[in-house]
């Protein structure tokens, strides 16, 4: 069981798990292929295919950038075996999704797929494709100046637009809109787009003296329904929504700062395509502690007299296609980054984020369908950790991800998602029962998840794995458990398994899996907090290994996020052994 389902995974999903036949079999035929909006450093596409009724077909995937001679193996493509009520894959044909990570912004490469079929219909696809490139102003843009004020001026130094209004009515195309220092009242509604080749800005001063304050309206800065234009060096405050983009496309929110709102950025109306949030500062009014009193999403903050419920206070809110978030510094929401909005939801990425004091969710991928991809980001101190709640299908990608202080569940995986492929994350939680736990509070089941190289650390008794879903077609293996002692190695499909042994014979899990005490597993001696109710500094979470570790040379090769491991073969969790710390968080201005 446990080989089959490994196939399943990189492509595969055989016959016997989906109680097909393979007598009569009808081979594959290649339909539709899409590639997805490119974004920064990743590419997706999707294969819809015809046939292959005893699902034993299968999608190759390499790449190489343009020009260059060696190819590099991906992930083969993720069989998509269920959308929900997306409705998004015809009667009689199979979705094939997946993308390729760690590329390089605006850069060509060109990808080969092979669609492989034992019953006949192979086919192959090579498309050439470039990421994005990070904004950056092109040549001959014009500056216009903008000083605080209600109306007038002529958007030169010496007679400046009087006010956002007046500057907005003047905007167009190419031009950058200067932002003096000061305040400007009440919320800003830009109607003027750019175009793809020149863009409009708005600026302020690299210190953020151009404040926008939404005198507690709903929002600071309304820009709905636009395209192509950027807001950097600001500082955004004092809304129920500090900024909000709905139907808006290739916006881009930089290096402002976003505070004393009860939600940060939100973009969940389609259409929307290419909207980026990348370096801003969002700092939310949720605290970790209030009146002595350790915040979850079941008690309610009151702020000024008024009760909030902070799962409604969150610092990104995003859906569209291609959206990227970005390198953020996130703290004291409810969500740092929540998970909602219209479909399609596809082609996003969220990484490199520093989230920091939120007691509800780091990041919820919810909703998510082909696609999504969250990784190389670092929390500490949250409830719980990154949420599918649900998925539409998959692939969504949580990869590389370290997480310290997790209260309750590393990964949220309820309402029956389908398709989540969560590799290489190291997660330290407090509290009981053990370091790895699904409570769904229900029977909805979970489908399609497939957990590899992962370090789940803290937690004593009871269980080192508990999942109390019913499982379809998951496996879990090279994950390493790290804490204890415990009762039993897993709770898994109803079914308790005393041992780790007794786990691998009967139920095909965790074939080289782990059991092991958190003392010595990371360099910095760190070991999972004693209880939930306290809170940790920044400085804690540094969950790199020690030299010594029994997750070293211990993990799976995974094409595309394994590439480069030293050693005998690639260490379990998020980081390699001798390897930096990634950046989290506002990049240094260049």
């Amino acid at each position: 069981m446990a080989s089959r389902m490994l196939r399943t995974v990189f492509g595969f999903t055989l016959a016997v798990l989906l109680g097909a036949t393979a007598f009569g079999a009808v081979g594959s035929r290649a339909g539709r292929f899409v590639v997805d909006e490119p974004t920064f450093v990743c590419l997706g596409f999707e294969w819809y295919v015809t046939g292959d009724d005893n699902a034993d077909a299968a999608v190759k995937v390499r790449y190489r950038k343009a020009g260059d001679t060696q190819w590099r193996e991906a992930m083969d493509l993720f069989r998509v075996t269920d959308t929900r009520g997306l409705g998004k894959v015809p009667e009689g044909q199979v979705l094939f999704a997946g993308s390729i990570f760690y590329l390089e912004p605006g850069t060509g490469y060109e990808v080969s797929l092979t669609l492989h079929d034992p019953d006949g219909g192979d086919a192959e696809k090579t498309v050439t494709v470039q990421t994005r490139r990070e904004p950056v102003l092109p040549d001959g843009m014009v500056v216009k100046c903008v000083v605080p004020g209600s109306g007038g001026g002529k958007g030169t130094k010496d007679d400046p637009f009087r006010g956002l209004a007046a500057a907005d009515k003047a905007a167009g195309p190419g031009d950058i809109m200067q932002i003096a220092s000061g305040v400007y009242e009440g919320t800003f509604h830009p109607v003027a787009s750019g175009t793809p080749e020149k863009p409009i800005l708005w600026h302020g001063p690299d210190d953020h003296s151009a404040v926008i304050d939404g005198g507690w309206a709903e929002r600071a800065i309304s820009a709905t329904g636009i395209s192509h234009v950027w807001f950097e060096h600001l500082t955004i405050r004092s809304a129920r929504w500090g900024f909000v983009a709905h139907e808006s496309s290739y916006t881009l929110l930089r290096r402002c700062h976003i505070l004393d709102v009860d939600n940060g950025y939100a973009a969940t109306e389609n259409p929307m395509r290419g909207n980026v949030v990348s370096d801003n500062v969002f700092d939310g009014r949720v605290p970790w502690v209030s009146k002595g009193r350790h915040m979850t999403p079941y008690t309610r903050l009151e702020i000024k007299g008024k009760r909030y419920n902070i799962t409604d206070m969150s610092g990104i809110d995003i859906s569209g296609e291609g959206t990227i978030a970005c390198y953020n510094l996130i703290r004291h929401f409810g969500d740092a980054v929540h998970g909602s909005g219209d479909q399609p939801k596809v082609a996003n990425d969220i990484y490199g984020n520093e989230i920091i004091d939120c007691p509800v969710d780091g990041i919820e991928a919810d909703e998510g369908a082909q696609n999504v991809r969250v990784f190389n980001n670092r929390m500490t101190n949250v409830f719980q950790g990154i949420s599918a709640q649900p998925v539409y299908g998959g692939p969504v990608y949580f990869f590389r991800n370290a997480m310290y202080n997790v209260n309750v569940e590393p990964f949220k995986l309820h309402n029956s998602p389908i398709g989540v492929l969560i590799f290489n994350n190291t997660s330290v939680r407090s509290g009981r029962p053990g370091p790895m736990v699904v409570w769904t509070g229900g029977q909805t089941p979970i489908t399609n998840i497939f957990a590899y190289n992962n370090i789940f650390a803290g937690g004593t008794k009871q269980n080192a794995l508990e999942i109390s879903a019913p499982i379809r077609n998951c496996h879990f293996d090279y994950n390493c458990y790290a804490g204890g002692p415990f009762a039993n190695c897993a709770k898994w499909n109803g079914a308790r398994y005393r041992t780790l042994a007794d786990f691998r014979k009967r139920a095909g899990q965790e074939l080289h899996g782990l059991i092991c005490p958190p003392k010595g597993l990371f360099a910095s001696g760190v070991l999972p907090p004693k209880s939930p109710e306290g809170r940790f500094p920044l400085e804690v979470n540094d969950l790199r290994p020690a030299s010594a570790s029994k997750a070293v040379d211990a993990g799976k090769i995974i094409p595309n996020i394994t590439d480069g491991y030293e050693g005998a073969a690639p260490d379990m969790g998020a980081y390699e052994l001798g390897a930096p710390l990634p950046h989290y968080g506002p990049r240094p201005l260049e």
